[in-house]
């Protein structure tokens, strides 16, 4: 496995390839594909905000959680439009939305969030995915931190290959 390291200007071709692996998924679904995971998220949690009336700390919970990915959604759709790959947002945006969520989970109490309601399954899903996602941006955005050049390495590649869509 490729070292890290903070000093060196130019990656290796090893580097370059462990940091197109790590942001493989988010680079290979883009912007459209990735635009559509977010509506299968968003539009679920909408109809059933609208179709369950249960009060209380898990609807407070999918209402700002849902309220949050709409800001993420803004950051991805300005990094469309000034050309950055896909995971440039998602190492960004999405990270930090996932950090938010699981405060945002504490902070409503667990056991409230989840419960036998639409609103608390709807909920159960969430976590789950957010556990999900958690595990796979977590070790991405540390390494892709400690090698800040490598990635800029490849975003400028991808851009270079046109392969930022």
């Amino acid at each position: 496995m490729a070292s890290i390291s903070t000093t060196s200007n130019t990656p290796s071709a090893q580097q370059i390839d462990i940091m197109r692996k790590l942001h493989l998924f988010d680079n290979t679904l883009g912007y459209r594909f990735g635009q559509l995971v977010w509506l299968s998220f968003w539009i679920p949690s909408l109809v059933v905000l609208l179709c369950d009336s249960t009060p209380g700390p898990s609807r407070d919970f999918l209402t700002q959680a849902t309220l949050m990915s709409s800001i993420t959604i803004l950051y991805y759709s300005y990094h469309q439009d000034k050309g950055s790959p896909a995971s440039t947002p998602g190492n960004h945006a999405l990270f930090g939305e996932l950090l938010a969520r699981w405060v945002l989970f504490a902070h409503h109490n667990p056991s409230l969030v989840i419960n036998n309601s639409t609103i608390g399954v709807m909920n159960w899903i969430q976590i789950i995915c957010m556990g999900v996602f958690t595990l796979t941006k977590l070790p991405t955005s540390i390494y892709t931190n400690w090698n800040q050049r490598t990635y800029k390495k490849v975003v400028k590649q991808l851009q270079d290959e046109d392969k930022v869509y």
